[in-house]
This record gives C-alpha cells, sequence and structure tokens, in this order.
C-alpha cells in the first residue's frame, strides 16, 4: 500500500469532501479519498443515526459485498438495541478476512463518534496486503475524521429540519388562524400531514360527542381523493383505540397488530402497511384522531415522524376548535337576529290586535258619539261610559306590553315581585287565570337567573295565550332536591310535543326553541309534557336549576 507523497493533498481532498450539502454527498466523496489514499479496490461504509446510510465506493466482487453486508446487518442490529460504547482509547480494531479462492482481504472496522459507535467502513484490498503501522495511523485518523464529520453533518442536518420544520410550522399556525371554513382547515391539515411525512395517505376523524362516534370527516390520498363520513366506534382498530385511550401510536406493521381492524380500509379504500396515529387534544380532552399511513420511501415511520405529527395535530387541533366555535358564534347571531325578529312581530302582532284596535274602535267611538250630541243626546252618558271602559282596558294592554318588554321590577325588587305584579296585569287582560304559589328563598337570585326564568315564564304564557284555550294557569316556584323548580300548568288543549317538534321549523315560531336554549344558558333543565286527553289535560313546563348556579354566592359573615 502507497503511503501519501504529500500530507496537505490528502488536507485538500479531504476539505473537498467538506463542500458537501448532505451526508450521503460527504460519505460518496470521503470513500473516494480514502480509497485512493489507501490503494483499495472499493470501500464500503456504514452509518446509523434516525435512519441507516449505506454507501459504496469502487470495483466491489459479489462475494466481498455479501459478507460486507452480513457484517453491516449485524452492526445495524446491535444499535437497533440501543447506545454501543466504543471502549478502545486510540485506534479502533480492525477485522482482517481472505476470502478462500480469490485475490482480494476485507479489511472492517468500526466509526465511532464521542466515544459511540456509530457505523462501520470496510476496504477490500489486495489478498497479499499487510497492514503497516503507518497505514493503520493513516487508517485510524480518516476512520476518526470520516466518524467525527459525519456526526457533524448529522447534527446539522437535525438543525436544519428543525428550522425548515419551525418555519413550516410558523407558515402552516399562520394559514391556519386565517381561515374558519373547517372543510378547508381539515384539507390544508391533510396536505401538511401528507408533504412533512411522506406518507401515501392521511385520514383525519373527529368525535361526535353526541354519539360518542368517530366520524372521518376526510381521507386525502396520493392523488388528492377524498372519502368522507365514514363512522366508526371508539376503540374500534387502531384509530378508535387512539381516540378511546388519548395516545399516539407508531406502528410499522399493522398485520401484527391486535388492534388493527381491516374493515376499516374495505371502508375507505386504502390499504394501511405502516401507520403513525396521535390524538387532536384541546386542554386535556381527545376531539378527534389524524393519522398518516405507508410511508412513501418504504423505510417505515420513525420517533420523529411521531413528533412531527404530533406537533401538527397540536396546532390542527386549535384551529379546528376555534374554526368550531366561530361556526357557533355564527350560528348564535344568526339565531339571535331571527329571534329580534320574532320579537319584533311579535310586538307588532300585539300591537294590532290589542291596542291598536282599542285606539281604533276609540276614534270610531268618538266620531259616534259627535253624531249623537247632534241627534240623541240623552244617549251621550252611555256612550261615554263605554268609551271610557274601552280607554281603561286600551291602557291595561299597553302597560302589560310595556312590562313584558321590560319589567323595570324585575330589576329593583327582583323574581318573585315581578311575578306577581306580571300575574296581577294579566288576571286584569286576560280571559284566563293566573294563579303564583312561589317560595321564599333564602338567598337573592342572581340577575341572570332572575331575567332567564322571567323570559321562560313569559313565553309560556305566550304559548298559553296563543294555542292552549286555557280557563287557568298555575305558576309554581320551590325548592326540590337542592334545586329551584319552576312550573309554569295550564288546563288547555294541549299538544303533541313530538309532531311539533318534527315540523317545528315549518311553523316560523321558536317558542320552545327559545325556552330551551334560555334554560341551557344557566345551567338549568327545561322539559315540557303535554296531554290532548283526560282529565289532566293541559301543558306543564319545568325548569329546574341546582341551587349552588340560582343563588348570589353568600359573603363571608352571613347568615
Amino acid at each position: 500500500m502507497a503511503n501519501l507523497p504529500y500530507r496537505n493533498q490528502l488536507i485538500r481532498q479531504l476539505s473537498e469532501s467538506l463542500k458537501a450539502t448532505n451526508l450521503k454527498d460527504f460519505l460518496e466523496h470521503s470513500l473516494a479519498t480514502i480509497g485512493e489514499v489507501m490503494n483499495a479496490r472499493g470501500c464500503s461504509v456504514l452509518v446509523v443515526f434516525n435512519r441507516p446510510l449505506s454507501v459504496k465506493w469502487g470495483k466491489i466482487a459479489p462475494r466481498a459485498l455479501s459478507q460486507i453486508e452480513a457484517w453491516e446487518a449485524r452492526i445495524r442490529d446491535q444499535l437497533r438495541q440501543g447506545v454501543w460504547t466504543a471502549h478502545w482509547v486510540d485506534s479502533p480494531p480492525v477485522n482482517e478476512l481472505t476470502l478462500p479462492e480469490t485475490d482480494v482481504k476485507i479489511l472492517n472496522m468500526p466509526l465511532a463518534a464521542q466515544r459511540k459507535v456509530i457505523g462501520s467502513l470496510s476496504l477490500i484490498v489486495d489478498s497479499d496486503f499487510t497492514l503497516s503501522p503507518q497505514d493503520a495511523q493513516t487508517l485510524t485518523s480518516l476512520t476518526k475524521w470520516v466518524a467525527e464529520a459525519a456526526a457533524l453533518y448529522r447534527r446539522l442536518e437535525i438543525a436544519y429540519d428543525r428550522l425548515r420544520h419551525l418555519e413550516l410550522f410558523f407558515q402552516i399556525g399562520q394559514h391556519m388562524v386565517s381561515t374558519f371554513d373547517l372543510n378547508e382547515l381539515l384539507m390544508d391539515t391533510m396536505e401538511v400531514a401528507n408533504l412533512i411525512l411522506d406518507a401515501m395517505a392521511a385520514s383525519l376523524m373527529l368525535i361526535k360527542e353526541e354519539t360518542q362516534e368517530l366520524v372521518m370527516e376526510m381521507v386525502y390520498g396520493e392523488e388528492g381523493e377524498t372519502v368522507r363520513m365514514v363512522k366508526s366506534k371508539l376503540g374500534e382498530g387502531i384509530v378508535g383505540w387512539v381516540a378511546e385511550h388519548g395516545k399516539p401510536l407508531l406502528i410499522n406493521d399493522v398485520q401484527k397488530d391486535p388492534r388493527f381492524n381491516p374493515k376499516v380500509d374495505a371502508r375507505t379504500g386504502v390499504l394501511t402497511k405502516s401507520i403513525v396515529c396521535v390524538p387532536l387534544q384541546i386542554k386535556g380532552k381527545t376531539i378527534g384522531v389524524l393519522e398518516v399511513i405507508n410511508k412513501r420511501s418504504g423505510d417505515g415511520f420513525d420517533e420523529e415522524d411521531l413528533k412531527l405529527l404530533s406537533t401538527i395535530a397540536a396546532q390542527a387541533a386549535i384551529a379546528i376548535e376555534n374554526a368550531k366555535l366561530y361556526q357557533s358564534l355564527k350560528e348564535e347571531k344568526d339565531r339571535l337576529i331571527q329571534v329580534q325578529e320574532e320579537v319584533r312581530r311579535e310586538l307588532a302582532r300585539n300591537l294590532h290586535d290589542s291596542t291598536v284596535q282599542f285606539l281604533s274602535a276609540i276614534s270610531m267611538g268618538l266620531d259616534h258619539l259627535e253624531r249623537l250630541l247632534e241627534i240623541k243626546p240623552e244617549a251621550v252618558k252611555a256612550e261615554l261610559e263605554a268609551l271610557r271602559r274601552m280607554t281603561k282596558q286600551a291602557i291595561k294592554e299597553t302597560r302589560l306590553l310595556l312590562f313584558e318588554l321590560r319589567p323595570l321590577i324585575l330589576e329593583s325588587q327582583g323574581l318573585i315581585p315581578a311575578l306577581k305584579s306580571y300575574v296581577e296585569q294579566l288576571n286584569n287582560t286576560e280571559a284566563f287565570q293566573v294563579k303564583l304559589e312561589a317560595e321564599e328563598f333564602k338567598g337573592p337570585f342572581k340577575r341572570t337567573v332572575e331575567r332567564t326564568l322571567f323570559s321562560i315564564i313569559q313565553e309560556a304564557i305566550t304559548n298559553v295565550k296563543k294555542h292552549a284555550q286555557a280557563k287557568n294557569v298555575w305558576i309554581k316556584i320551590f325548592s326540590e332536591d337542592n334545586s329551584v323548580v319552576v312550573q309554569i300548568t295550564d288546563d288547555g288543549t294541549g299538544f303533541d310535543l313530538k309532531e311539533v317538534m318534527e315540523k317545528y321549523e315549518e311553523r316560523g315560531s321558536l317558542g320552545l326553541v327559545n325556552m330551551q336554549e334560555r334554560a341551557k344558558l344557566i345551567g338549568a333543565q327545561l322539559s315540557i309534557d303535554s296531554r290532548t286527553t283526560g282529565p289532566n289535560h293541559g301543558t306543564t313546563v319545568t325548569v329546574r336549576i341546582p341551587e349552588a348556579q340560582a343563588f348570589e354566592l353568600r359573603k363571608e359573615g352571613q347568615d
């Protein structure tokens, strides 16, 4: 084996290797330098970091290649089990093997960086080669240099990948917070997961809280196809397991995993081989699952892929929750607009049916009175009395209408006094009689609870006016099982609750929905029982709210 003519020439050659932009190019250039320096026929280097990388140079006969690959396989297996510490101090051990019936010999030595074995270097030399002390020193120096430089390249690659991922995640985050369209957001999440993890397909499933089902909102494949609305149960398959337990999974051979359910593949049309699956979580609560399947390279997924998908899932979960909140707020806004329109129409109807008609009748009565003064003066007194009664009734109707719009007594004196005043006005204006039974409570109601309960009672009374044809209405407020219970009962005609709710949108009325939604706002439960036949026919609306949510908190020192 020839000696190196000039030390500077070797330095220049090795420096050229450092111009490579990635680990593979660096190893290829370094192998060429080592092969020329050591007069080798061929070389092979293996480095194992996150994934094994094997590079060849020169001419390697099949028998020599088979032996080298066997050595490298054992090294990969050893490193896969954990850290392999380099126990030598200066020179790594060199294994020599002369292949029978050939003119070649193989030299093999481990590569170590920072006292840890990271791979091996193999040289194919002539069979009569003898490793001199000078050759051994040169080979040791080259081996150390390649190992340390390879480790540095790996650290640089990791830093570059992290920087690229941070930039990409920043762009993803910017985009995710810029859209509240849930479908667009789900599609973008799929594309990002496919791109970053180099997967063949990705899917996203959300948990439907009402039924505790997983609903596959979208499957994104390598050709961009999508499959929507595939349902499965919590605990079913790998995805169901992740959703149920809230823990990620990385499986590179799903056929051997007992949690794998082939029915899911049949539903989606995607054949799963390897999978990374992570939960979508908000404040510890799992709202769905994000998964990618089948690494394009065929090497399988690794822990780095799991970390990347978990990061994407964390951003996606926040964006999805924001999109849902936005959609909920939009629906609430639309509902409030609809409610306001309903209130406006109701006010117009009430004014037309009561006050306006009274005023029209009074106006006509005044015209009639004017004629009576000319032709029959003795009848004027009776007509004046009729107009007086009509005017008083109009005033009562108007006061009731104003009271229902804004009961000031509710703000100044509380719920029970407001109800007493309301009942008194109802009994002066309506054909049915209202009776109030209210228990005395120790603490004051919360303001929001008082307003909400009063609104629900108003809505129930309005329904009685419109539909019940009742003679009596009973309003009861009492405590039961650590709850405040409000009941509004009438002896009217009643109705079929199921039929009404099924055709509710066609009716154009929001009364029942308003009561239910208002009850939810204060943490109360609302139920309706209505009967159209029998001695107890009529309707009962019951609102039940826990006392802890109904009353103001007592201050320290109060009884």
